[in-house]
C-alpha cells in the first residue's frame, strides 16, 4: 500500500493514544540500537561468550581500558630505568667522550671539562663503590659539581705546574651550607685568608687541626659520612698532594690526607646516597638551586647598597636642596 491508500482507513482502540505512541517510540528506539551494535566491531579480541565468562580478563585486555600501574610498581619501574641509563655522570660525560682513554694526556690537563671528563672514566668503578662495605647505604646518584670558574682556574694552573704528578680521588664531607662555599670559593682553610680571591671568606675553626692546619680529606667515602650531618651528600674531589724526594705522599695520616694549599684539591663530583635501614635517618640531597639562591642573595645585596648609597647621596646634597624651594614676593592687595 502506498500512503495515498491509508486516507480512508481508521483504527479503533480502547487504549490510550499516549500509551501507544510511548510503545511506537520504544521499539523503533530498540531497532536502532540494534542496527548500531551490529555496526560497531568489538572492542575485545576474544568472543562474547569467552567475555562473559572472564570479566576480570576483559578489562585488562581491553583497548579502551588502561590500567595504571600501583605505587610499588611505579616505584620498581622508576628504579628499572634509573639502572638501565646509569648516574646522572654517565649520562653526560660518557655520551660527549669518544674514546675510552683513561690516561691524563696533556690536553687534559689543559681545559677543566677534559680533565673531569677523563678522571671521572678512570675512577668511575671507584667512586660507585666506594660505600660497598656498608651493607645499608646505597648510592643513588653521582652528579657533576657545578664549580665557580675562578676555581677551575686555579686548579688547573696548579696542575700544569706539577705535570709529573697524578692526581688522586678523595672524598669530602660537610654540611649542607658549606658544600654552597665550597663549589663557590673552593676549599678553605681555617684562619687563613685565600690565596687568589679576595672575596672569599674567612672561616673558623670548627672540628680541630690533629695533624696540622689545611684540607681534610680522605681515600675513602665511609670516613667522609660521619661529617655529613645534615646532608646526603658527598664530595668527590680530586687532590694533587705533596710528594717527598722518594715519591712518597707527604701529610698523609693512614686514610686521612691533609693538604696545606687549597690550589691542589677541586670538587668534581657529588655524590648522593641514602640509608636503607631505618635506624639512620635520611636527609635531603644537595641541590643546584642553593647555590644559584646564595648567588642571587648575594647580588640582590649588592644593588640594595648600591642604590641605597645613591639616595643618600641624594638626599645629602646641599645645592639640590637650596634649588629646590624659590623664595617669592606676593602682594595680597593687588
Amino acid at each position: 500500500m502506498s500512503d495515498i491508500e491509508y486516507d480512508g482507513f481508521e483504527f479503533y482502540s480502547s487504549q490510550d493514544p499516549f500509551e501507544l505512541e510511548y510503545e511506537i517510540e520504544q521499539i523503533e528506539f530498540r531497532r536502532c540500537w540494534k542496527s548500531k551494535m551490529k555496526g560497531r566491531k568489538s572492542s575485545f579480541s576474544i568472543s562474547p561468550k569467552t567475555a562473559r565468562s572472564q570479566s576480570i580478563s576483559i578489562k585488562f585486555h581491553s583497548v579502551n581500558c588502561t590500567k595504571k600501574p600501583s605505587g610499588n610498581k611505579a616505584r620498581n619501574q622508576k628504579s628499572r630505568v634509573r639502572n638501565s641509563n646509569g648516574f646522572g655522570c654517565d649520562q653526560q660525560l660518557q655520551a660527549k667522550t669518544k674514546s675510552d682513554s683513561t690516561t691524563l694526556t696533556e690536553e687534559s690537563k689543559q681545559t677543566f671539562s677534559i680533565f673531569r671528563r677523563r678522571f671521572y672514566q678512570k675512577h668511575r668503578d671507584a667512586i660507585k663503590s666506594s660505600l660497598k662495605n656498608n651493607s645499608n647505604i646505597k648510592i643513588t646518584d653521582i652528579r657533576l659539581a657545578h664549580v665557580n670558574k675562578s676555581v677551575q682556574d686555579d686548579f688547573m694552573g696548579t696542575l700544569a705546574k706539577e705535570s709529573s704528578y697524578h692526581p688522586q680521588l678523595v672524598y669530602h664531607g660537610t654540611k649542607s651550607n658549606n658544600i654552597v662555599g665550597i663549589l663557590q670559593y673552593g676549599f678553605l682553610i681555617p684562619e687563613v685568608p685565600h690565596p687568589t680571591n679576595a672575596e672569599a671568606p674567612i672561616i673558623k675553626m670548627i672540628n680541630g687541626a690533629v695533624h696540622g692546619t689545611g684540607v681534610y680529606c680522605s681515600y675513602t667515602a665511609d670516613y667522609s659520612l660521619y661529617y655529613s650531618s645534615d646532608i646526603n651528600t658527598l664530595l668527590a674531589c680530586a687532590a694533587i698532594p705533596h710528594q717527598d724526594m722518594n715519591g712518597r705522599i707527604r701529610h698523609r695520616h693512614g686514610n686521612i690526607l691533609v693538604l696545606p694549599n687549597v690550589l691542589r684539591i677541586v670538587p668534581l663530583f657529588l655524590v648522593d646516597f641514602e640509608y636503607q635501614n631505618r635506624s639512620q635517618m635520611n636527609y635531603p640531597c644537595f641541590k643546584q638551586h642553593q647555590l644559584d639562591e646564595h648567588d642571587e642573595r648575594k647580588r640582590r645585596t649588592v644593588c640594595l647598597r648600591k642604590y641605597f648609597q645613591k639616595t643618600l647621596n641624594y638626599l645629602n646634597d646641599q645645592s639640590r636642596s637650596q634649588s629646590r624651594y624659590q623664595l617669592r614676593i606676593v602682594d595680597f592687595h593687588e
